[in-house]
């Protein structure tokens, strides 16, 4: 990671931290969902003639309750 300094108006300094976008292990919880929902559509399918049982899978995959969140 490197961090990077932010600035937001003249009397914050807030220190961030990008990732590289070749190192997965730095990019948090939601690769992991990501990655199981490219299993099932591959990045680039169309959602338009999709059924609803695979519009169902992402959604699913989209509200699932996350540990790091309080499985919110």
């Amino acid at each position: 990671m490197k961090p990077t300094p932010c600035v937001t108006g003249a009397a914050f300094l807030l220190a961030s931290c990008s990732c590289d976008s070749h190192s997965h292990w730095q990019r948090g919880t939601y690769e992991n969902p990501s990655g199981q929902l490219r299993l099932y559509m591959p990045k680039g399918t169309d959602l338009s003639d999709d059924s609803q049982h695979e519009l169902g899978m992402v959604d699913s995959h989209n509200t699932h309750p996350l540990q790091p969140l309080g499985w919110r």
